[in-house]
């Protein structure tokens, strides 16, 4: 899987909701990108191939067939993928496996979790997870689709936990070949001490953090 964003940018009904903005991704590469929260999943969006794009092109190859929007899961969007705040667990995984077109009966949930170490996680409520916990899950479920070879992470720094957690899993499925973008905020970045893109750059090279 490769992907490159040029100049990719999205209008919205009063301002820019993407500035022109290029990135790179690949298997076996995370990739990080600094982006203020207010425009991160218009972003992700964008990348993924849900969001029509105003201006710039994304190019991108992959042996799995489809679409950009088929290949790809935009992880923990608010109010786009991110699963509802009251609802426990094992439902989310539920509903996440039965759009994956696996099984997803109690029994199939249980078994799911188990195989992933997650079923401690069950019977909490999704809100009750912390940033690591939650990329471990929905990043396990987004892998279940058939055919997603690109993985793009909504600012997970939103929420309580230690960002080198977060991060350590989103460099474990690079290093599984997946192509990982990270889309958070500037002081991550910094405190991570990675290169990044950074939203509204053209540059297709990374800067190296401040």
């Amino acid at each position: 899987m490769e992907l490159t964003a040029h100049e990719i940018a999205v209008d919205g009904r009063h301002d820019q909701l993407v500035p022109p903005t290029s990135l790179t991704a690949s298997s076996g590469q995370c990739t990080f990108v600094a982006c203020d929260q207010d425009r991160s999943t218009a972003l992700g969006l964008a990348v993924t191939g849900r969001l029509p794009l105003s201006a710039g092109r994304i190019d991108f190859t992959s042996e799995d067939p489809g679409s950009l929007a088929e290949i790809s899961a935009l992880i923990d969007a608010p109010d786009v993928s991110a699963p509802i705040h009251n609802l426990k667990v094992k439902h989310a995984a539920a509903e996440a496996l039965a759009i994956a077109g696996r099984k997803s009966s109690p029994t199939a949930v249980r078994q799911w979790l188990s195989q992933h170490e997650l079923e401690a996680l069950a019977d909490r409520y999704v809100e009750t997870l912390a940033g690591p916990e939650r990329v471990r899950l929905l990043a396990s479920l987004a892998v279940a689709r058939k055919h997603v070879r690109l993985l793009v992470i909504d600012t997970p720094d939103r929420h309580r936990g230690d960002l080198r957690d977060w991060s350590a899993i989103a460099e474990h499925y690079a290093h599984n070949g997946y192509a990982v973008v990270v889309i958070c905020d500037q002081r991550s970045i910094d405190l991570l001490g990675v290169t990044a893109y950074r939203i509204g750059a053209t540059d297709v090279s990374p800067s190296p953090s401040e």
